[in-house]
């Protein structure tokens, strides 16, 4: 017969190779949620962007029901993803935020930088639906993290001239004078 140990064995092999599936495809189902929600999110703005829509109520809801999925997505093979929406949703509410009324909004003069805007969207979208991948990605997440700010900005230049002019700042053509 088997003796007792390797009967322990296989029956710790099967336990740890069966007990992980069910939560594994709990995952699964969760990014595939994520990617999903986040999609409807994207096109919706595209949408607002684009003109097709001037429901900016509307889309306020979809965004702020957006914040569930911060549960929903993998770190690591979504975490771009999460991070482009998110600052691309907090650019706009804050756009929309300067309208005297959601109203007001009129796509072909918009509270916010429409060049700008469009590129996030289009980086949203190629995070999520993974048309942006490799080094184009990781070009893609860097200039939206870095190489959009606002180089006048006061808030900005504090941290960008924390050590004075440097060779980045005057590559970047951040004016640190006074910083």
């Amino acid at each position: 017969g088997i003796s007792a140990a390797a009967a322990a064995a296989a029956a710790f092999l099967v336990s740890t190779s069966v007990a992980p599936a069910p939560a594994f495809a709990a995952t699964v189902a969760a990014q595939q949620a994520y990617e999903g929600i986040t999609m409807a999110l994207v096109n919706s703005t595209n949408d607002l962007v684009n003109g097709k829509s001037s429901d900016v109520a509307g889309w306020l809801t979809q965004a702020s029901a957006w914040n569930e999925t911060k549960s929903m997505y993998s770190p690591k093979t979504q975490g771009r993803s999460f991070l482009m929406v998110t600052k691309l949703i907090a650019y706009l509410k804050n756009s929309f935020a300067t309208l005297d009324s959601l109203s007001d909004f009129n796509p072909a003069d918009p509270p916010y930088n429409a060049e700008k805007t469009k590129e996030w969207l289009g980086f949203a979208q190629g995070f999520t639906d993974g048309t942006l991948s490799g080094q184009e990605s990781r070009d893609a997440f860097a200039k939206a993290t870095w190489g959009n700010y606002d180089k006048s900005a006061k808030l900005n230049r504090i941290g960008l001239c924390a050590f004075g002019d440097t060779p980045g700042t005057k590559y970047l053509g951040v004016n640190c004078d006074g910083y």
